[in-house]
């Protein structure tokens, strides 16, 4: 219902006394509200004390650009740049690695489906669709045929999925690892037995807060499972 499921301790965040806060605002049912953690600073610290970082990326070139914001605010902006160099470095190499010659075999690049909820069934936003391009893959519901004109996740319902009947699907939930997205797509296969990718053997189950959900170095992980998954 959109309700935040995390509450702050105000006792423990003042015997804490951090001088630095980072939250997001992207989701409130996520963690706790930006508006709760500003009001708790402002009735537990004084003026100028504690600062609150509200981070708020939706690309993944904005997820890398909240290194150097992060480690700027922590007085080391050096290491921030250096985090976000290896971090493209590496989803760079993922890059090369699934254009290169030795995957010719494949006549186009591969749809994908990721699931972020299965019930009912959303597919994945934000940064997700960036990290499917970097891999070398294609969103289904990003390809021209596509009524979709957001990049947010969006509820779908069952025929659209079977409409765009993608070559691949991940099921990545967020805020579940890798064993209850695995129970999760075993208990919908009924609803994947009409999709290619059920009779191809191309459905996985993958860990949605370690690689997907949640916006950090991680990613780059991520993005190398997308590829492994669909090439």
């Amino acid at each position: 219902n959109g309700i935040s499921l995390y509450n702050l301790n105000d006792t423990s965040l003042a015997d804490a006394r951090p001088t630095i806060i980072l939250t997001q605002s992207l989701c409130d049912v996520c963690a706790v509200a930006t508006s709760d953690v500003t009001n708790e600073v402002a009735c537990n610290f004084r003026p100028g004390q504690c600062r609150v970082l509200s981070l708020e990326p939706e690309s993944l070139e904005e997820v890398a650009e909240t290194f150097i914001t992060v480690a700027e605010a922590c007085g080391a902006k050096e290491r921030g740049i250096e985090l976000s160099r290896k971090f493209w470095q590496g989803i760079d190499r993922i890059s090369h690695t699934t254009s290169s010659s030795s995957l010719s075999k494949f006549k186009k690049r591969p749809t994908v489906l990721f699931f972020e909820w299965l019930d009912p069934p959303f597919d994945a936003g934000h940064w997700i669709p960036d990290m499917l391009e970097r891999s070398n893959c294609a969103s289904s519901l990003l390809l021209p045929h596509s009524s979709k004109n957001t990049r947010k996740s969006i509820q779908l319902d069952w025929e659209r999925v079977y409409e765009c009947d993608p070559d691949v699907i991940i099921v990545g939930c967020c805020g579940f690892d890798l064993t209850r997205n695995e129970e999760d797509a075993v208990a919908a296969r009924e609803k994947f037995a009409p999709l290619r990718a059920f009779r191809n053997g191309k459905i996985f189950a993958a860990d949605g807060n370690l690689y997907f959900a949640r916006p950090g170095p991680g990613l780059r992980e991520g993005v190398a499972l997308l590829a492994r998954c669909a090439y």
